[in-house]
């Protein structure tokens, strides 16, 4: 059996994503992001925050009330999920991240579109 990351550790990670995206401060997220409980799908983690800032700063310009989170299996695969945040008007995401909860780590993955 394999040991996942521990819940305590998941859910202080996964309210650190949470906070800085639904506040549009994605500095909240960089002491998270660069510990070592993260593994991204960028050559490194500065690449990944300048990525992550820019897509969240560009729906922040279109988005219309509060984000809130809906976590959904949609087009995910090997054991990620989507976190898609929606906004009070809009029918699509207007941001989204994959999230996977690995044994002592968590992997995020992002889209350039």
């Amino acid at each position: 059996m394999i040991n996942k990351l521990e819940d305590t550790r998941f859910e202080e990670i996964e309210k650190s994503l949470i906070e800085a995206i639904t506040s549009f401060n994605t500095v909240l997220f960089i002491p998270t992001l660069f510990s070592r409980d993260i593994k991204i799908s960028f050559s490194n983690k500065v690449g990944f925050y300048t990525f992550f800032q820019g897509m969240l700063m560009a729906s922040k310009e279109r988005t219309s009330g509060m984000l809130h989170l809906k976590i959904e299996n949609k087009y995910c695969e090997d054991d990620f999920v989507s976190y898609n945040f929606y906004d009070e008007v809009h029918l699509n995401p207007r941001f989204s991240i994959r999230v996977k909860r690995m044994e002592e780590k968590v992997l995020l993955e992002m889209d350039p579109f």
